[in-house]
């Protein structure tokens, strides 16, 4: 199981330019002072040309399917927010916020990849939810640590919780659901799309966390912004403090009790650490509390030496 690809499949614009149906909640789109839409459109052209020359310099096999001419689709650049895929072959297609964004989803899209060799066995269709008015826009919406079986999701207009949750049964995903904002005329507004605060990578994870004003979620993000490389850090701080305390203690001929109050933080902070390890954002949350344990029996070995 790989957390990434080396194939992508990309949408060449048509008519690329704000899209007014989505700057309802996504307030970093602009409209451009004596900027055209055609320029704008023409600007994005050469940019994605661009963009695609450089992946495939780097050996990324790119697929570029283009937007369909005179379709009022200005974000059909952004193919994830309607379908993702999946290595069972599975294909997922989605519920989208905005009316001219259904019009992305296209099932000649499919046919064109599965004549280039891409395996399709089955799909999920949410989108019969848009009657409902209920969203949920793909890989923007759902952040997929394919790796550990777990899915995160921001919840917002374009986001629905039931319906998160559906996706993690038909897929098997461990969900965790969490709200993250932007302030916006200083008011704290949904940030639209997970995708906008947090990426996961095959070894580094990068997230926004000031945009996450529950606490708690800060902590259980944790172990996915750290990843196991820096917990090995972690463990050699945690190693390097209790050698320093042992060593004051054998240097300053501390009792017995202290080196007990010492060796039961050193096995807490060991349990603690391994908790983290696992990347469960309830186990890390855990450790974060139990980390109390830790500071207070180191306190009582010292204490009983006063």
């Amino acid at each position: 199981m790989q957390q990434t690809t080396n194939s992508i499949l990309m949408i060449r614009p048509i008519n690329f330019r704000m899209n007014e149906q989505t700057a309802v909640n996504n307030y970093y789109q602009k409209v451009l002072d004596n900027l055209l839409p055609e320029s704008v459109n023409k600007n994005a052209q050469q940019e994605f040309d661009n963009y695609v020359m450089k992946l495939k310099s780097h050996g990324v096999q790119v697929i570029v399917i283009s937007d369909i001419e005179g379709s009022d689709t200005p974000d059909s650049i952004f193919p994830n927010n309607w379908i993702s895929f999946h290595e069972t072959g599975t294909v997922g297609i989605y519920p989208m916020f905005a009316e001219n964004r259904r019009f992305e989803r296209r099932e000649d899209i499919l046919d064109q990849l599965e004549e280039k060799g891409f395996v399709i066995k089955d799909s999920i269709d949410y989108s019969d939810a848009e009657n409902d008015g209920i969203f949920l826009e793909g890989t923007g919406s759902l952040l997929l640590d394919r790796v550990n079986r777990k899915a995160y999701c921001a919840l917002s207009p374009r986001a629905d919780e039931d319906l998160f949750i559906e996706f993690c049964e038909d897929f098997e995903y461990t969900p965790v659901v969490f709200s993250s904002y932007q302030t916006v005329n200083d008011k704290r507004e949904a940030i639209y799309h997970t995708n906008v605060m947090m990426c996961l990578a095959e070894t580094f994870a990068v997230i926004c966390l000031d945009s996450i004003d529950d606490k708690k979620i800060k902590v259980m993000s944790a172990p996915l912004t750290f990843g196991r490389s820096i917990m090995k850090i972690i463990a050699s701080c945690y190693l390097a403090t209790f050698i320093l305390l042992i060593t004051i203690g054998i240097l300053s001929n501390y009792s017995f009790l202290y080196f007990v109050a010492v060796t039961i933080a050193f096995i807490l902070a060991f349990i603690n650490w391994q908790r983290c390890l696992s990347l469960d954002p309830k186990a890390n949350f855990k450790a974060f509390i139990s980390n109390n344990y830790v500071g207070f029996f180191i306190f009582v070995g010292f204490l009983s030496q006063s």
